[in-house]
């Protein structure tokens, strides 16, 4: 059996997760680890999602405290207290 009777699976999921949406927010991840500015625009072309859709997402990974920041329609990880960018998000 996959799941347990309150709706979760053995791996802590929720049934209702948006597969399409978690590998679209992984995918956003692993563009923007690199540290450069990407602007909103390109990181929506290369997603082939709205900016809507992806200033949402952005929005998602700032309330679960990854590094993200915007400046004039461009999106980038930032440095926290000395940790890369890509350790940062890590923990």
């Amino acid at each position: 059996m996959c799941g347990s009777q309150d709706g979760q699976s053995r791996w802590g999921l929720n049934r209702g997760v948006d597969m399409h949406k978690l590998q679209r927010i992984i995918t956003l991840l692993k563009i923007l680890e690199n540290g450069k500015p990407r602007s909103i625009a390109k990181l929506a072309e290369d997603l082939r999602r709205t900016e809507r859709t992806i200033w949402r997402d952005i929005a998602e990974l700032k309330a679960l405290n990854y590094p993200v920041k915007v400046e004039q329609g461009s999106c980038r990880f930032t440095r926290q207290t000395g940790k890369s960018a890509k350790s940062a998000w890590r923990g």
